[in-house]
């Protein structure tokens, strides 16, 4: 997904962001430079146990 969001290729990204901690974790969005710099926030529910977001390229 990062190789696609650095090319400007993704066009939307909907993703389940759940809650935890965990040691050494991932950062999904990091390293993808100007990728995302025209992507907005199109939805966003919140819970306690799962976030649904989607991003949008505009």
């Amino acid at each position: 997904m990062r190789q696609y969001l650095r090319a400007g290729l993704a066009g939307e990204m909907r993703l389940a962001i759940v809650p935890l901690l965990a040691d050494g974790g991932e950062r999904l969005l990091d390293h993808v430079g100007d990728g995302i710099a025209d992507c907005r926030v199109a939805e966003l529910v919140g819970s306690d146990t799962v976030a649904p977001a989607a991003l949008v390229r505009h």
